[in-house]
């Protein structure tokens, strides 16, 4: 088997001198390596006190969030990478430089954990409060 280009310049593999077809595919939609993982996916929710519920939606690399009833949301983007996630982007924080946090899952519960510091005001809905999942997200 000798691989080289074809008449048109297009690659394709031959064998024994016989040309093989070649299929040119379209654009396709992948997933960002540091795209949130299937089991992060989702719409969570966690109670911020008596009378408030945030509720944090995190898909591929996108984050809204918003106190259930609220016609107000926020959004912006993060990034994994392994047991962090960094939220960055946020429309509601001029030049946010981002906020990393150490994130796990237990027992279905989903906890965040502030690395140094956001300065976007995350952390009074996100550090070292328990989310349940709501929705999973395909």
């Amino acid at each position: 088997t000798t691989t080289g280009l074809n008449e048109t310049s297009t690659p394709s593999v031959t064998t024994s001198s016989t040309p093989v077809a070649t299929t040119t595919l379209g654009p396709t939609t992948t997933m960002a390596a540091d795209a949130a993982p299937p089991e992060l996916r989702g719409v969570w929710t966690t109670e911020l006190n008596a009378d408030e519920t945030m509720r944090l939606r995190l898909d591929r690399n996108v984050y809204q969030a918003n106190i259930q009833g609220s016609p107000e949301t926020g959004t912006g983007w993060i990034s994994i990478e392994d047991d962090t996630i960094e939220f960055s982007g946020s429309d509601r924080c001029p030049n946010d430089p981002g906020g990393t946090y150490m994130w796990v899952i237990e027992d279905g519960t989903l906890t965040f954990d502030l690395v140094g510091e956001d300065p976007c005001g995350r952390v009074s809905f996100l550090d070292g409060f328990s989310y349940s999942l709501d929705t999973p997200l395909p």
